[in-house]
């Protein structure tokens, strides 16, 4: 309940925009459905300069602050964050100036004729993640970690049984920086230049929901993150992310990486992406397998479906080795060259039963390894 609603109101006014964009940065955080009532509101905090709207599940808090056009002083209150999201979606323009009034465990807000009285529950019951000292903090701009993260974010598993691989998995080793995520299935791997203060970082797994989170909040020329044991800190402008980590042990990735990959083919990753796609409709089903032949100055790709057909497309390529068969999961395989820039890659394998790895033709910071499966 906001502080003082029995003798008197608390108003606050700012542009309809920063409420705006304030509410689309934590909601991210609040899930639709709560059996913990307190869970589905936003905790709106208010002094003479800025307003605040922070958003948690308990596991992951966002807050963001936007300055305000005026206010009654020093108060908060909570509100049912997607309903006032939707509300605050629908005003007008975003320079409308919109103001907020806390009164008698209501909140009401008013945007030209417009007016909306929503109920509230009591401040003390919103719960915080507590901070503590962050052992690794640095900084790197926000494009390059929404790269990583990106790069990564498909090959994050979704199976619970197996939930230390639900994340990103971060490590610093020697001189550089590393984003890994894996399913069993492929691995995505990023490699940067560690940046100054990363020394201290241990073995961290970002969850799955922070990642997706951290992707959308990257927008600031330079983020800040900053990691303690079981949690992770991400400062992107007025926006600040708190995130528990994954509490598991993340598998040894490197054994997955083919050391015995002797050959290799180089190819136009676009070309080879928009032959997948039109190959692939073919077979509708939830594990489409791709036949993919490697021989000579050519690829070949073929999908074959007994219910729909069979599509098969060349593309072509840069190999001197023996002629070699590969399937592939098509799904996998149109992720993985999706996370490869420009219009010239590579992948190397051993034989028809061995991991891939796929990365940029020259120069790569990244890669991603596939695994076969049986066509």
């Amino acid at each position: 309940m906001a502080r003082g609603s029995d003798t008197k109101a608390d108003v606050v006014s700012l542009p309809a925009g920063s409420l705006k964009a304030a509410l689309k940065s934590v909601v991210a955080a609040v899930e639709a459905r709560n059996t913990i009532p307190i869970l589905s509101n936003v905790l709106i905090e208010v002094n003479a300069e800025h307003l605040t709207v922070c958003g948690t599940d308990l596991d992951m808090e966002i807050t963001r602050q936007v300055p305000v056009t005026s206010a009654s002083g020093s108060w908060g209150i909570t509100v049912l964050a997607h309903v006032l999201g939707k509300a605050v979606d629908k005003l007008g323009a975003g320079d409308a100036e919109v103001t907020l009034t806390a009164a008698d465990g209501r909140l009401k807000m008013a945007c030209g004729r417009a007016r909306f009285d929503f109920p509230t529950l009591p401040v003390g019951d919103f719960p915080r993640i507590a901070t503590q000292d962050w052992q690794a903090q640095f900084e790197m701009t926000g494009s390059t970690l929404a790269e990583m993260l990106a790069h990564c974010r498909p090959a994050v598993s979704t199976e619970e049984t197996r939930y230390y691989l639900n994340g990103v998995f971060f490590e610093r080793d020697a001189a550089e920086l590393l984003a890994v995520a894996t399913d069993g299935h492929r691995l995505h791997t990023v490699c940067l230049h560690a940046p100054d203060g990363s020394e201290p970082l241990q073995h961290s797994i970002v969850p799955r929901k922070a990642v997706a989170a951290m992707v959308s909040l990257c927008g600031e020329a330079r983020v800040e993150l900053a990691f303690a044991h079981g949690k992770l800190r991400m400062e992107s402008g007025e926006t600040v992310l708190v995130s528990k980590l994954i509490d598991g042990n993340f598998p040894d990735w490197r054994r997955v990486v083919p050391s015995n990959a002797d050959k290799v083919c180089e190819f136009d990753p676009r070309v080879l992406e928009a032959a997948l796609a039109r190959v692939a409709t073919i077979d509708t089903g939830k594990e489409r397998a791709v036949k993919v032949e490697f021989g000579g100055d050519d690829i070949v790709l073929t999908v074959t479906c007994a219910e729909t057909g069979m599509a098969t497309e060349t593309v072509e390529a840069n190999y001197a080795g023996d002629p070699v068969t590969i399937g592939f999961n098509a799904r996998y395989l149109a992720d993985v060259l999706a996370q490869l820039p420009g219009d010239a890659a590579m992948v190397a394998f051993g034989d028809s039963a061995s991991p891939t790895k796929w990365s940029k033709a020259i120069g790569s910071d990244r890669f991603c390894v596939l695994m076969p499966m049986r066509v």
